[in-house]
């Protein structure tokens, strides 16, 4: 049976430690987070192996450099390659070292991955986290991909998948020239037919509903980049009005999206960030493993194909030969 008589299920993690907050004025609510992250990930690939699933790892460079790549260009003063700027100082590599620690490094993740029994994608999420919206020298964010994708790649890892930082989608001319072949497109709202203030509100409504997200369509863009939206971001906040949000319920949602990408033979794309199973671990990872075991179970039934971002994106080209290069 072909992918195009099949749904498709694609997770993949923004995979960044304290790199995602560095800019945020928020930064200190996540420290707990980050001090469980490590352990987090190592439940999160048993539960990937336990269910057989295979996804894509989109990593910031710079979590995982052990030194050996020298890449001084982006350990002088970061500030230039973030927005949000509250305190300059921070950026600092020595003092963010002093203030978070372990919580912007861990050298040996690529090498648990590769270990832990699964045929994982790994995927860039830039070198330093920067910013692409703040951007506008090419040169810098050709520097900052391809210092990820030195740092990333190895005899078993292509690089072929990139997850934009903050979704700020900018600069695919530097993607294909790189070598990147597929990203995450922008998450796929749901009321877009309302005004913003009412769509808000029923967005807002939705999250706690055991409704589905939206199923997302792949398509081929200039360049041969495949682009994948985004369905649904899983995770129970921590802060704020998410705290108040039942993980049972996002887990249900998921399922409802996996149920009707197998009737309507359309993508599910779901992402979260480590970092936020390092909140509720055993709460997260108990909702991961029920959404885990109903894809297995549907791949299993022949409903669904389980997919890298790779993945889809070589189908994708490969199907275009013969199709309007597009799968829904």
């Amino acid at each position: 049976m072909t992918s195009k008589r099949k749904g498709t299920f694609i997770i993949s993690l923004d995979t960044e430690y304290a790199w995602g907050r560095i800019a945020d004025k928020e930064q200190s609510l996540f420290y707990e987070c980050y001090e469980n992250t490590k352990d987090a990930i190592d439940e999160i690939l048993l539960c990937f192996k336990e269910y057989q699933v295979r996804v894509t790892w989109a990593i910031v460079g710079r979590l995982v450099d052990n030194g050996d790549k020298k890449h001084v260009f982006f350990h002088e003063d970061l500030s230039n390659f973030f927005d949000g700027i509250t305190n300059r100082g921070i950026y600092k590599s020595d003092v963010l070292n002093k203030r978070t620690g372990s919580y912007i490094s861990d050298i040996s993740l690529i090498k648990r991955i590769r270990d832990s029994g699964v045929n994982h994608e790994i995927g860039t999420h830039t070198y330093n986290h920067i910013f692409y919206n703040s951007i506008d020298d090419k040169s810098v964010i050709e520097r900052d991909l391809r210092a990820s994708i030195e740092v990333l790649s190895n005899d078993e890892f292509v690089i072929e998948s990139m997850v934009f930082t903050k979704n700020q989608i900018r600069h695919k001319d530097i993607l294909a020239k790189c070598g990147i072949r597929a990203y995450r497109g922008p998450y796929i709202e749901k009321y877009t037919r309302y005004n913003r203030r009412l769509r808000k509100v029923l967005q807002a409504i939705d999250s706690f509903l055991p409704t589905s997200p939206k199923l997302v369509k792949a398509r081929i863009i200039n360049n041969d980049l495949v682009e994948i939206p985004g369905s649904m971001l899983y995770r129970k906040g921590h802060y704020g009005m998410r705290k108040y949000q039942s993980l049972n319920i996002l887990t249900q949602k998921v399922i409802s999206g996996l149920n009707k990408a197998a009737k309507d033979k359309g993508i599910l794309h779901i992402w979260f960030h480590p970092y936020n199973f390092g909140y509720r671990t055993r709460e997260h990872i108990s909702g991961l493993s029920k959404i885990l075991s109903h894809a297995r179970e549907l791949e299993d039934k022949g409903l669904i194909d389980i997919s890298t971002m790779g993945e889809m994106a070589r189908r994708l080209r490969l199907d275009s030969k013969t199709s309007n290069s597009k799968i829904e």
